[in-house]
């Protein structure tokens, strides 16, 4: 007869991370700890952000429970007394500090990577100091552009005054399931580990909202509490691994702090009239980059890029069968055949809050082949350097944005010259050019970096002046999109607007402007109409 023997029930040696909570609180803290079990015994040495520790103590294989004390070099002692529960792959128990009443509870399990992986990676304090590497130069840009508009600053300020930081927590605690430690250990110990990596030190609610559609989302409240939602969908169909991911990437806008731009900002911003059009189509393409940003910490979190791939997948797609697997390649054969099919970015695009599924999928198996993510995930290896990573991801983007934020080089003779000559002819429409006209005409001709005299400009016949415009315009319809047109003439606006009085027949002129460029001379009304809110 042939004996069977039983399953090796003996908890995993390296990394274990989870959340401990102190005595009478139902709030989980990161908690870290290297273990290392063998019969009997617990032996291990480790660094955390508080220093390095060496842990002893013992090891039960019947009873499976553990008794151990974390002692950090510099002084310092806690006592652990836990049970490993093998089904769920949870250690659970007490802890208490040596020669002090301080106590609590915890939660660890072990770390999902790869031992090698893990023994490179960095500790929580390094991945922070580090995390800006990761910020994809869209994002920093965009947003340091969208800083330095003074219209839209005044917006955001105005609405973060009326809003109610308090109202939206009240509402999902309503509506919404909090998931507690004792209810969802394994998640907490989840969102403790994506913490920890990311240096996220703050305390971290979970809620589960009642929605059938993959969802995630994070808040912080002015006290500094983060709040993680996610739909019953996402938190029964992902894996923990890629739970893993998708908890990364929403912490990701917290340690970016993306969420300084919350979307009743958003909605305030497209609905001001004192807001450019233009402006609004920036905001709405920083959205994008931030999501990007953002996956790169989810990928730094799970540490696999196939598991990331397929978290974003399932949540793109619903599709959450294991019949349905993707790696780098597929993800590529996605993105080509899409690709494929495209035909220039459309309106709607421009305002689409994340990046359409293919160029995410696209973007994320980039960054995963970027030395800069072996940097941060402390491994050596990559076959892309950081500037030719950045420079295929802004290709990617800018498939759904407005062209106006790349200089089409063949074109801009073209553009300066329709600017100069677009701007006298909006000056002279009442036949005479004011003081601010004049001084706003300067400024235009500076930054456009104008060929020709301005003088000479103004000077020209009207006939003569609308030649040559008809004959730039046929040009700059055909090589220009229509949302660099749109940008020649909000630029233009700016003289119409010079003297804070906007007269008809100057928007007149800007319309037979705008009929040039074959641009809705709606846009004509909505860009002055916006500047006259912004001038009362």
């Amino acid at each position: 007869m042939t004996r069977i023997s039983p399953p090796d029930t003996r908890p995993p040696d390296g990394c274990w991370r989870g959340t401990f909570a102190y005595h009478g609180e139902s709030d989980g803290r990161p908690l870290t700890v290297e273990l290392a079990f063998s019969e009997g015994r617990i032996e291990a040495d480790g660094h955390d952000a508080d220093g390095e520790y060496h842990v002893e103590g013992s090891w039960q294989p019947a009873t499976r429970v553990a008794r151990w004390r974390k002692r950090y070099r510099g002084g310092g002692t806690t006592l652990y007394h836990g049970a490993w529960e093998p089904v769920g792959r949870l250690l659970t128990g007490r802890w208490k500090l040596l020669d002090d009443d301080t106590r609590g509870g915890f939660t660890l399990s072990p770390d999902l990577d790869a031992p090698a992986a893990r023994d490179a990676r960095p500790s929580p304090r390094t991945a922070r100091a580090d995390l800006h590497l990761a910020v994809f130069d869209g994002d920093r840009e965009t947003r340091a552009s969208l800083a330095a508009d003074k219209t839209l600053s005044r917006v955001v300020e105005a609405t973060r005054r009326e809003r109610d930081p308090w109202a939206e927590r009240r509402r999902l605690s309503m509506t919404g399931v909090r998931l507690t430690p004792t209810v969802a250990p394994a998640l907490h110990a989840l969102v403790a580990r994506a913490a920890a990596t990311l240096g996220v030190g703050a305390a971290i609610d979970v809620v589960c909202v009642l929605e059938a559609t993959p969802m995630a989302f994070v808040l912080r409240g002015d006290d500094g509490r983060v709040t993680l939602g996610f739909s019953g969908w996402t938190l029964e169909r992902l894996s923990d691994p890629e739970l893993l991911f998708v908890i990364g990437h929403e912490l990701g806008h917290v340690v970016f702090e993306h969420d300084l731009l919350p979307p009743a900002v958003v909605e305030a911003a497209r609905e001001a009239p004192s807001v450019a059009p233009l402006t609004v189509m920036r905001l709405m393409a920083w959205l994008r980059y931030a999501e990007v940003s953002a996956d790169r910490l989810g990928l730094l979190c799970c540490g696999d890029v196939r598991v990331a791939l397929g978290a974003l997948f399932k949540v793109s797609s619903g599709l959450s069968s294991a019949r349905y697997t993707i790696d780098a390649a597929a993800a590529q054969a996605i993105f080509e055949a899409a690709h494929a099919e495209w035909n220039g970015a459309e309106t709607d695009d421009w305002y689409a809050t994340h990046p359409f599924a293919p160029l995410r999928l696209r973007g994320l198996a980039l960054f995963a082949r970027s030395t800069t993510y072996h940097r941060l995930a402390g491994v050596v290896g990559g076959d892309l350097d950081e500037a030719a990573m950045e420079a295929e991801t802004r290709a990617l983007m800018a498939m759904m944005e407005p062209s106006f934020l790349h200089e089409d080089a063949s074109t801009a003779r073209e553009a300066r010259a329709f600017v100069a000559l677009g701007g006298a002819h909006v000056a002279m429409a009442d036949a005479r050019v004011t003081r601010a006209e004049r001084e706003a005409l300067d400024a235009l001709f500076a930054r456009a970096r104008c060929v020709g005299d301005l003088d000479e400009a103004l000077a020209a016949r009207p006939d003569a002046r609308r030649e040559r415009l008809c004959a730039l315009a046929d040009v700059l319809c055909v090589r220009l999109p229509l949302a660099r047109r749109l940008r020649l003439l909000e630029d233009l606006a700016v003289i119409a607007r010079a003297d804070k009085r906007i007269d008809a027949r100057e928007r007149d002129a800007l319309s037979d402007l705008a009929f040039l460029l074959d641009v809705d001379a709606d846009y004509v009304d909505a860009v002055l109409d916006g500047a006259r809110g912004a001038m009362d």
